[in-house]
């Protein structure tokens, strides 16, 4: 009798602890990079001295670093009329996969040493806004010829 008592609270014992550990387990998968990581080739973008109205058109690289599709719910700059936003990926990136955020700095009315940004929304939790900081230092054309 003692035998099968003894038989009985291992066998307890053992099933008490595989339903902890599966629990442990699961807590560890929901709340872990599953889910879709945003990874950007760069989050400050340097364009160096430029002068009004020059070519200014950029793009970064968005990768997938998590195990299920990125969104790319939208792109958004963060000031009007000084960001133009020409292009993001509107399908899901999958795992290991790129896209591309295409921008211009529009010049027109910035002048100086200037810093502006825009914001990259996704559906990674842990990041659901990446930023990226734009700078430049915008000269006015010469009218020296």
């Amino acid at each position: 009798m003692k035998k099968l008592k003894f038989f009985l609270f291992i066998i307890s014992f053992v099933i008490f602890c595989v339903i902890l550990f599966s629990v442990g387990y699961f807590h560890l998968v929901i709340n872990s990079n599953w889910g879709p990581v945003i990874s950007l080739d760069s989050t400050f973008i340097d364009f160096g001295t430029i002068t009004v109205g020059d070519p200014s058109t950029k793009e970064i690289q968005i990768t997938n670093k998590g195990w299920t599709s990125l969104q790319i719910i939208k792109v958004k700059p963060g000031c009007a009329g000084c960001i133009t936003i020409h292009s993001y990926p509107q399908n899901s990136i999958q795992y290991g996969k790129t896209g591309v955020v295409t921008f211009s700095l529009e010049t027109g009315t910035l002048r100086g040493d200037i810093m502006r940004s825009f914001a990259i929304t996704s559906n990674d939790k842990g990041n659901p806004v990446a930023i990226v900081q734009v700078k430049a230092n915008v000269k006015s054309p010469s009218t020296e010829q």
